[in-house]
């Protein structure tokens, strides 16, 4: 009798609990209900939520338990980073995706890592799924039609899920050994040609191609996620080589993602080239004009977290014009992290005001009124005879 009514008891108590948390989630008046994209500013926001749209948030699990839901809803993250483990059946990945995304009052930057071959998150999936072919496949096809079609086949794979922000394609030149099959080819002309048709392919539908690794991190050594690799280019060589792509697609770039690798011979430093002023501030915007996102690599990668401690990854990183923060080891400390900086010197809240700027402007260029594609559009025959024509 007592097993029973403990069973009930637990039973109760679980069914209200999920009723209390879809109330929450349901009511956005609950938690954040003043703003719409359409007219939100940054005069509009406080310190707090200005510091939180500068955030892309990762959690570990395929579902949404009751610590994720209370991160989004008190948080309200710029942005989430779908990974592997998020992925389960189709139908379960794109509640999953689009109830967080519902959960902010802000449209959140909902990315994948989706370039193809060796990287491509959504093969997570335990439904059958595309196997997109890695950009060195695409490479060696030389085809502008064949990369255009292979984004435009990420894009739909991803907006079918609910997914916005595609962390693709990748711009370096295949000069080293550690991108491996993630590079194009080791042309600079050819990598332009062909990255830009995946990015263009990615952009036509609806979604953010992130163009990366600024400044290009294909004669690095040491892979960043296990260190800090050095290049010992000149800005003359650089600007000859690795930045040509960069140049070329500048203008057509609304994200670009900088690389964790250091440039001593254009920074005079070992600073890695994610929180370098040199490198983001005076080469990136002052230099080469760029005027859209800047997102830097996973925080968390080793170049980074083995050198520096997150407050001076923040400090130097809004010093140098870094718009976007992934995976932050926990958002809630980041955000007074953040805070406390912007208390010892307030004019730092000058240089998050101008990201924020960006980041909205962005938001409400791409991501007002984005709906999802159906499900046919996440794997059919024409997409699969497609990536099969290649030579």
């Amino acid at each position: 009798m007592k097993k029973v009514v403990l069973t009930i008891v637990i039973l109760l108590i679980a069914t209200l609990t999920i009723i209390f948390i879809q109330n929450r989630y349901n009511d956005k008046e609950s938690f954040n209900g003043r703003y719409s994209l359409e007219t939100v500013t940054v005069k509009d926001l406080t310190l707090e939520e200005k510091i939180s749209q500068m955030l892309i948030v990762g959690y570990i699990s395929e579902s949404i338990d009751n610590n994720l839901a209370d991160i989004i809803i008190k948080n309200q993250p710029g942005g989430f980073i779908v990974q592997g483990v998020n992925f389960s059946t189709y139908e379960k990945t794109k509640k999953f995706i689009e109830r967080i995304n519902s959960y902010n009052a802000i449209p959140m930057f909902m990315c994948v890592d989706q370039e193809g071959g060796s990287v491509q998150r959504i093969k997570a999936m335990k439904d059958e799924t595309l196997n997109i072919p890695s950009a060195k496949e695409v490479g060696n096809t030389n085809s502008e039609s064949y990369a255009y079609n292979i984004g435009k086949i990420i894009g739909e794979q991803s907006r079918s899920l609910g997914l916005n922000t595609v962390l693709a394609p990748t711009l370096d030149l295949g000069t080293g050994n550690t991108l491996k099959d993630r590079t194009y080819s080791s042309d600079s002309s050819k990598v332009t040609k062909l990255g830009g048709e995946v990015g263009k392919g990615i952009e036509d539908q609806g979604l953010i191609a992130v163009y990366k690794h600024f400044p290009g991190i294909g004669s690095a050594k040491i892979d960043t996620h296990a260190g800090l690799s050095v290049i010992n280019k000149t800005k003359e060589e650089m600007l000859n080589q690795d930045l040509k792509p960069f140049i070329s697609l500048i203008d057509k770039m609304n994200m670009v993602m900088i690389g964790h690798t250091s440039y001593p011979k254009i920074t005079g430093n070992n600073i890695p080239s994610s929180i370098s002023k040199e490198i983001i501030n005076d080469l990136l915007r002052n230099e080469l004009g760029y005027k859209g996102v800047v997102m830097i690599d996973a925080i968390n990668m080793k170049a980074l977290s083995d050198n520096y401690s997150e407050e001076e990854i923040y400090k130097r990183g809004i010093e140098a014009g870094v718009d976007l923060f992934i995976m932050p080891s926990n958002s809630t400390n980041a955000i007074n992290i953040v805070k406390e900086l912007v208390n010892k010197d307030p004019t730092l809240e000058d240089k998050i005001n101008e990201s924020v700027e960006r980041i909205l402007n962005l938001k409400k260029k791409k991501l007002n009124n984005f709906i999802s594609y159906n499900k046919d559009k996440f794997m059919n025959q024409e997409q699969i005879n497609i990536i099969n024509k290649k030579k």
